[in-house]
């Protein structure tokens, strides 16, 4: 039903919609299920009058009805798609679109909606290509068949709506103008060129064959005279690529010709005009029919020939429509693959041929490419009337054509120009028979194509189709014809490159023999004797790198000197020699090969000046020679020059360039080595994102695909061992694994891949004590030994991993193997070679290793020889001489803790003197050596008791701190170290140690990490620092400094997260553009500090680069954060900008109450009560860490018995008195509490059974009677009504005791911390000081109530808690979210003042940023919650359970969720210790807002509450509800945090 439409309806609208509904009737006329009228047996040019009274009519209807909505007509598309759903079928739905098209040819030409209707001829097309993919009953032939006559359908009613009249008319004017304008006349070019176009327009639209002669014809008159009138190539290009060039050259010869100008302006437009009328969108349908029908035909279908000639005419009509040259270039391309599949014997057909000619025409009329237009001639004369062509005319012309396009594509390497010669080579061999003259050079040259594309794309077919075209020419240039040798050379070639690809030895073995066999036939004088010897070089070089047979390299050396004999001042034999002589010294070391191979280098570059387009060769290889002696002779020259020469190459070769890949990966290598010399991170870091781009331009199938991302592992692995990032270990493990993929056997370089993986596998497992990783290692290493048995790097590489497994086991056959294997390496490693030291100092380490198992003496006199003869080996300047004396003074050192001898102790110690001086300044090595030193020092300390000892290993420890190239981790590491040692000798130092330590904590957990990376590295040792500092200057009677270590050396993971956090109005005012930098990096850190940048097992290398990528800028950030911060710091007033607070700052958090804080130490426990006055001190001597870690553990075994009247088992019980036996008897009050605890007797006076309020009781007697009591007494405190505000700063165990419950439940004696204060929580001093800025937004409040959540417990009360919250609270100022989504309580965090939990809370162990709230449809974790601003954040209710447990294993980082919500900007949170009941959560809710909302009750304002006194609130609640005589399980667990 037609819905009425109150707008106004004019006889033109009308028009318009019955020109809709009668598409829609003629559409349906094909079913009478529709509409009954019989037109199908109605001739198609009779319909025409029918439908025009049918037209008259509805124009009547449609007028004279206003209530017809003209908003929802039946469309065209509806009408046939619904036809089409219906009957299914396909020539149906064709039938349709072509009938449809008559209905809008009814339609007047300026009819407004003309075009919309054009456009709806055909239904969605790939809906239509689903549709028929979904009918079962047809076949791909008929389905192919069908699509091909659709699309051709859809381009005949495109090529309907033309206007050829316009085209006509267009081709008269421009003739019109060519005729004014004589030969002589500038522009008459672009007359000829204007005229042609309009012909070849024609002719895509009606085949008239003398549209395209007389196009081509004057086309090449066009180029002639245009090279008549500009003798300038660049001239030429540009009248033919500039639009308006004919205005330019009119004015400058002087002609008048306004009139022409403007008359080809107007057939311009016309033409413009006429093409507009075909859709595009009608064209994409075509093109995606045809398309679709030629993938239904692949080759050799019979019909495929007729699909890429229908696709072909598709593209250049939408290049006539939208004037896009890459359509024109596909449709040539396409249907060059048409001419060589149809070339058949008898015939083939003219119209592909005559299609391509007129394509190859229009594009030399739009770029000027005069090979295109003389292509264009070739083929169109070939066409004969019979249908029969001249083929071998025809196939001489066109390898011509082929040839100098293939030479074009040499000069220029685009690959559409190899492309069109390689399609041009097969066209012009299928012309030719088998026995042709001509067939062999054809071959030839084909498969050089054919190879030339293989080295630009690595497509392997491309290389076996160059393989077999060789091969053909082989066979027709049987002995003794004159070429043999030609063909023979040409194969070789093919099957060595194919060899690299693919590693079949036949290959090689087979190239080398065809390249023997063409130099017998090339005997002195023979001109090209010197290219098979040269050729011959390089096969037999390859077959060395496989066999490593050492006769194979020297003739390949030999026979290159013999080319130089021939041709003396042969650059490219220089080069090759040089290259095999440099091969040959790392192989074997001989020193001569090696300053030979520099020589010759420096020969050809001084015979190859820029521009020379092989003066990169010479640049890469003499960078190559001179990085390997500097690698051997440690000469720092050798070295920047080997830099030097690498920058050079990649200057010469622009950013695209298919050879660059190859400079990248050596440039990296070369600032690899100098890392390895001097430590500079910029080098790594370079070195890394070079290799980063080399693989870029090595995707894949690219054939140096695996050496890219062998070479990024190694680099990557590096980074990793000098920093510690484990991810990095991860992914360099990935990248080796995508390379080894890529080395399938017989790969030449499989082995190496197989060895490079194993090693990086057993790092994983030394850091991670997975067997799995060692195991696979293991395997990995077998294998390589089987694919290369005699190399020293396999034979090494197993044994490395044999030790691992060794220390691991102590299997004594491992350690057996593994010498026996490195021995077996050094029989491989004459005396000369350059790696042999590399062999030995393994063999050291394992005689090392045996002797830590065995303890037999003679292993550390061999190894100690064999570092000797290691540093007899290495020059002075060797850049691993002072990793062999750091070895060799460790084996001293062991040697010395056996025998005592203080000779031993004294070498050691001169020998890692000089294993310093070894190196270079800031070294990273320096750390780690000086470190090793500062040990040795020590020994000699504790034997001597020499003081001078002691204060050089106090000043080596130092030095190792303080080297800021080393790895923060190590320095770390060395610094904990330092304190133990100086703190053990009362060494004045220790105090500088435990703060150089705490310092490093922050750079530890560096902003640049991901939050789940940060915490994993304060996990790594941290824990306990800060505490023992504290203690540490509080033994030293510096008390202001143990609060200032205590607040700088915990919470790091929070005071870095603040610190992107923290406002810098100050620095605005001074700098602003500094500010302004640092805001844009602290917004890019929290970005990324949200992301997981752990790698996958399935990850892709994409994917890997990727997080690659991000991990290498989030780093470069923090490096920028640092250095910018540097900055700021050197304003004046700015000095402590963004430093760890002072004491000064930290007593402002003591205004309104002091803080105390109990920190737990090795060396005792105390307190440190902070007032605005200053620090006091508060000793508990019978009090340790371990009494405070048992009362912990007593704390856990109370809450796992939730139940009031449950008894502890038996087993529990004596486990419990275990614990309590380790404690000290500080009272007979405390001892009688024990009494329930101790192991029963079997006796009738046997103690009463034991519950969870016991062991509540004792340990809230113990924290009173040695904290809490002391604490108040210095305070001197007295029981109040109105307690003073205290705030608990608890450390490490304290963090889970419940100090705020302390006290003495005894009934003779009851005594309890609330009675004198009202105690909060504080993670930290600093969270007390952040400003509280004043909210601008009126006040709200979120209650979030989850009483099913799924998996979980039933939490009935929630409700009953929301009915509390609802009962103090207006209700215009409460959100409720009842089982609400995690997506709405995050969208809700940022307006809301207060917040309230209602819900499972759950801690994870394993990693606290994935605890969580629980709620309807998932976790609402606290990594989401860290990621949200919450600018009116005042006071959030954690009403969930254990929303205050800590982490464990990191009890100062106190990262849990009431932590989080503190962090993220709330002022004070209520959290729970442990699991509560869920009947305590509403009465404890109805008191603390009773409470804290009973002075706004009866006028309540937009500011809400006074959150200040949330935690005396909660004090009343817990008083209130602990006054029922519920159990301490029950009452305890609620705490305040904050303020």
């Amino acid at each position: 039903m037609l819905r009425k439409n109150s707008e106004s309806i004019t006889q033109d609208s009308c028009i318009g919609r019955v020109d809709v509904v009668l598409g829609t009737l003629l559409a349906s006329c094909a079913n009478d299920e529709y509409i009954s009228l019989e037109m199908k047996s109605v001739p198609m040019g009779a319909r025409q009058p029918i439908m025009g009274s049918i037209r008259v009519k509805l124009v009547e209807v449609f007028t004279d009805n206003v209530d017809l909505d003209l908003d929802t007509p039946i469309t065209l598309n509806e009408s046939t798609q619904i036809h089409f759903e219906q009957m299914s079928d396909l020539s149906q739905l064709q039938n349709d679109i072509s009938d449809t098209a008559m209905a809008v040819q009814f339609m007047y030409d300026r009819h407004p909606n003309k075009p919309s209707y054009l456009m709806d001829l055909t239904v969605n097309p790939e809906d239509r290509f689903d549709h028929l993919s979904d009918l079962s009953d047809l076949e791909d032939e008929d389905e192919s068949s069908q699509l091909f006559d659709l699309a051709n359908s859809i381009l005949d009613e495109c090529k309907h709506a033309v206007s050829l009249s316009h085209i006509d008319t267009a081709v008269y004017i421009f003739q019109e103008v060519l005729d004014r304008r004589p030969e002589s006349h500038p522009p008459q070019p672009m007359s000829l060129k204007n005229l042609a176009g309009a012909l070849l327009t024609r002719f895509s639209l009606s085949n008239r064959y003398e549209d395209l002669d007389q196009a081509i014809v004057l086309l090449r008159e066009s180029m002639s005279e245009l090279h008549h009138s500009f003798t300038e190539t660049a001239e030429l290009s540009r009248v033919y690529n500039n639009p308006s060039a004919e205005r330019e050259i009119t004015f400058t010869a002087g002609w008048d010709d306004s009139e022409a100008v403007e008359t080809s302006q107007i057939a311009n437009n016309m033409l413009e005009n006429a093409m507009s009328l075909a859709k595009l969108s009608t064209l994409n349908t075509a093109v995606f029919l045809h398309r679709k029908a030629v993938n239904l035909r692949p080759s050799p279908h019979p019909k495929r020939v007729s699909s890429l000639h229908g696709l072909a005419i598709a593209l250049n009509a939408r290049h006539h429509c939208t004037d896009n040259l890459p359509d024109l270039n596909e449709a040539i391309a396409v249907l060059r693959e048409a001419t060589q599949t149809c070339r058949e014997p008898v015939t083939y057909p003219a119209d592909i041929f005559n299609s391509l000619s007129a394509l190859l025409a229009t594009r030399f009329n739009k770029t000027g490419e005069p090979l295109d237009i003389i292509e264009a001639i070739i083929r169109r004369p070939e066409i004969l009337p019979d249908g029969s062509s001249n083929a071998a005319g025809e196939a001489t012309q066109l390898s011509g054509l082929a040839v100098q396009i293939y030479n074009r594509f040499k000069q220029s390497g685009q690959t559409i120009d190899l492309d069109t010669a390689i399609s041009l080579f097969s066209e012009t061999l299928a012309l030719l028979p088998v026995h042709h003259p001509h067939r062999p050079p054809v071959c030839t040259t084909l498969g050089n194509a054919l190879l030339a594309r293989f080295q630009q794309s690595g497509q392997p077919e491309d290389l076996d189709k160059a393989v077999s075209f060789y091969q053909e020419g082989l066979k027709l240039r049987p002995a003794p014809h004159p070429d043999r040798s030609l063909s023979l050379n040409n194969l070789a070639n093919g099957l060595w490159t194919r060899f690299i690809q693919s590693g079949q030895p036949e290959d090689l073995n087979k190239s080398i023999s065809y390249n023997e066999d063409a130099l017998e036939l090339r005997p002195a004088p023979h001109p090209d004797r010197p290219i098979s010897l040269h050729n011959l070089a390089n096969s037999l070089s390859a077959r060395f790198k496989v066999s490593g047979r050492p006769e194979d390299l020297n003739k390949a050396i030999s026979y290159l000197q013999d080319v130089l004999e021939l041709q003396p001042n042969r650059p490219q034999t220089q080069n090759n020699l040089a290259g095999k002589l440099w091969e040959r010294f790392e192989h074997f070391g001989q020193h001569k090969d090696l300053n030979s191979s520099i020589y010759l280098f420096q020969e050809v570059l001084e015979l190859r000046h820029a521009p020379h387009p092989d003066r990169s060769d010479a640049l890469i290889g003499l960078a190559n020679s001179l990085l390997t002696r500097f690698k051997y002779s440690g000469q720092t020259e050798d070295l920047n020059k080997a830099i030097s020469y690498n920058q050079d190459v990649l200057e010469l070769l622009h950013e695209d360039h298919s050879d660059r890949s190859l400079p990248l990966s050596n440039l990296a290598n070369s600032l690899m080595s100098r890392f390895g010399q001097s430590g500079q991170r910029e080098d790594l870091d370079k070195a890394i994102s070079l290799n980063q781009d080399a693989l870029k331009l090595r995707p894949a199938p690219h054939p140096d695909r695996s050496m890219s991302l062998n070479n990024l592992a190694s680099s990557i692995s590096t980074r990793f061992e000098q920093f510690g990032e484990r991810s990095d270990l991860d992914n360099a493990i990935s990248f080796h694994r995508d390379a080894l993929d890529l080395r399938p056997a017989p790969h030449p370089d499989r082995s190496m891949s197989l060895n490079n993986l194993g090693i990086q596998l057993r790092k994983r497992f030394e850091q991670s004590d997975q067997h799995e990783d060692l195991d696979e290692a293991i395997s990995l290493h077998r294998e390589a030994l089987v694919l290369a048995p005699h190399e020293y790097y396999t034979l090494n590489g197993l044994a490395s991993v044999l030790i691992a497994r060794f220390r691991q086991s102590g299997q004594r056959e491992d350690l057996d193997e593994a010498l026996s294997l490195q021995q077996g390496a050094l029989k491989v490693q004459p005396a000369s070679h350059p790696d042999r030291w590399s062999t030995l100092n393994g063999i050291g380490i394992a005689l090392l290793t045996q002797f830590e198992h065995s303890g037999q003496p003679e292993l550390l006199n061999k190894a100690i020889s064999i570092y000797q003869e290691v540093l007899e080996i290495l020059p002075a300047l060797h850049p691993n001489r002072s990793t062999a004396l750091n070895n060799f003074a460790v084996v001293l050192k062991t040697r010395f803790e056996q025998t005592d001898k203080q000779q031993d102790l004294n070498e050691a110690i001169d020998a890692y003197y000089k294993s310093l001086d070894a190196l270079p300044r800031d070294h990273p090595l320096i750390s780690d050596l000086s470190a090793n030193l500062a040990g040795a020092l020590m020994k000699a300390s504790s034997r001597t008791h020499d003081t001078d000892y002691l204060r050089k290993a106090m000043l080596s420890f130092h030095t190792a701190v303080s080297c800021e190239a080393a790895p923060v981790y190590k320095r770390f590491r060395i610094a904990k170290s330092w304190a133990h040692h100086a703190e053990r000798s009362n060494h004045e130092s220790s105090l500088d140690a435990y703060r150089a330590a705490i310092e490093l904590l922050p750079r530890l957990a560096m902003l640049g990490l991901d939050l789940q990376s940060r915490h994993k590295a304060l996990i790594s040792g941290s824990d306990g620092l800060a505490r023992d500092a504290a203690a540490c200057a509080i033994q030293s009677g510096k008390y202001d400094e143990a609060v200032e270590l205590l607040e700088e050396g915990r919470g790091v993971f929070w005071a870095q997260a603040l610190q992107l956090r923290t406002p810098m109005v100050d620095l605005h005012d001074v700098a602003p553009e500094l500010e302004k930098k640092l805001r844009r990096i602290s917004f890019a850190l929290e970005k990324g500090a949200f992301q997981n940048m752990s790698k996958n097992l399935l990850d892709t290398p994409h994917t890997g680069m990727s997080m690659e990528k991000e991990g290498s800028y989030l780093r470069r950030l923090n490096d920028e954060w640092v250095a910018t911060l540097e900055e700021v710091r050197r304003l004046d007033g700015f000095q402590d900008f963004l430093y760890p607070n002072r004491l000064s700052t930290l007593q402002g958090a003591a205004t309104n109450g002091p803080v105390i804080i109990l920190n737990a130490s090795q060396t005792g426990c105390a307190a440190l009560i902070l007032t605005s006055s200053g620090v006091q001190h508060i000793p508990f001597p019978d009090l340790h860490l371990t009494e405070v870690t048992i009362l912990s553990k007593l704390v856990h075994h109370a809450v796992a018995r939730s139940s009031q009247d449950m008894v502890l088992s038996e087993s529990n019980r004596a486990h419990v008195g275990e614990l309590v036996r380790q404690m000290p008897i500080l009272s007979d009050t405390l001892r009688l509490l024990t009494l329930p605890f101790e192991v029963r007797h079997v006796s009738r006076h046997s103690p009463p059974s034991a519950k969870p309020d016991d062991i509540f009781r004792y340990i809230l007697a113990v924290l009173w009677v040695s904290v809490v009591e002391p604490v108040i007494c210095l305070l001197q405190l007295k029981k109040s009504d109105n307690p003073l505000n205290v705030r608990w700063c608890p450390t490490g165990p304290f963090a889970f005791l419940p100090i705020h419950a302390a006290g003495m439940y005894i009934a003779e004696k009851m005594e309890c911390v609330s009675d004198y204060i009202v105690s909060s929580y504080t993670p930290t001093i600093s969270s007390l000081l952040w400003d509280i800025p004043a909210s601008t937004s009126p006040f709200k409040m979120m209650a979030v109530i989850q009483p099913d959540a799924p998996g979980q417990k039933h939490l009935p009360c929630t409700l009953d808690e929301l009915q509390k919250i609802e009962t103090h609270v207006p209700d215009k100022y409460l959100i409720k979210l009842v089982s609400g989504s995690v997506k709405d309580t995050v969208s809700y965090l940022p307006m809301a003042s207060m917040v309230h939990f209602a819900c499972h809370g759950q801690q994870h162990a394993q990693n606290p940023l994935e605890s969580s709230l629980i709620l309807h449809d998932g976790q609402l974790k606290v990594s989401q919650m860290m990621q949200q601003s919450m600018p009116n954040a005042s006071l959030a209710f954690l009403s969930a359970c254990e929303s205050a447990m800590g982490d464990q294993n990191l009890p100062d980082e106190v990262i849990h969720l009431g932590a989080t919500l503190l962090f993220a900007g709330f002022h004070g949170v209520i959290a729970t210790m442990w699991s509560i009941y869920d009947t305590d959560g509403p009465m404890i809710t109805d008191t603390f807002y009773e409470t804290l909302f009973k002075e706004n009750n009866s006028n309540m304002t937009d500011t809400g509450p006074d959150t200040t006194q949330a935690a005396r609130a909660l004090h009343t609640a817990v008083a209130k509800l602990r006054s029922e005589n519920v159990s301490f399980v029950r009452w305890v667990p609620f705490i305040h945090l904050g303020r």
